[in-house]
């Protein structure tokens, strides 16, 4: 629960820091985006090892790094790999966090990792 309450915490400050930015309110903005930064850098440092694993190893918590930009540097793509492995690992390939599924979100995270859920999933 921590980590996703993390993540949704960095996603609010990011929303609002690129709301500011597009109503010229850029100082406030920037202060939101320093928040983001700080929020991301929290997260990283408690949840994400360094090899790219992230604690618990679910795919909602790949899912809420990936969309919400969480992931350092270099490795973005050992999360997706991670998480389209664990997806093929099960008999009939499905996400088995149906939160996201309902909300649609898989479509949004990044187009490699988008592509390779589409040729697995059944349509909805």
């Amino acid at each position: 629960k921590d980590l996703i309450g993390t993540a949704y915490f960095a996603h609010a400050a990011d929303i609002v820091s690129r709301s500011l930015h597009a109503l010229g309110r850029v100082d406030e903005g920037a202060s939101y985006e320093g928040l983001f930064r700080a929020i991301a850098d929290a997260f990283a440092k408690k949840y994400i090892s360094p090899d790219g694993r992230i604690a618990g190893d679910t795919q909602c918590g790949y899912i809420l790094a990936l969309r919400f930009g969480l992931m350092p540097t270099g490795l973005e793509r050992r999360a997706v790999e991670r998480l389209v492995g664990d997806i093929r690992a099960t008999p009939a390939p499905v996400i088995r966090t149906q939160f996201w599924r309902a909300r649609g979100e898989i479509p949004r995270i990044r187009s490699s990792l988008a592509r390779a859920l589409r040729k697995r999933l059944p349509p909805t």
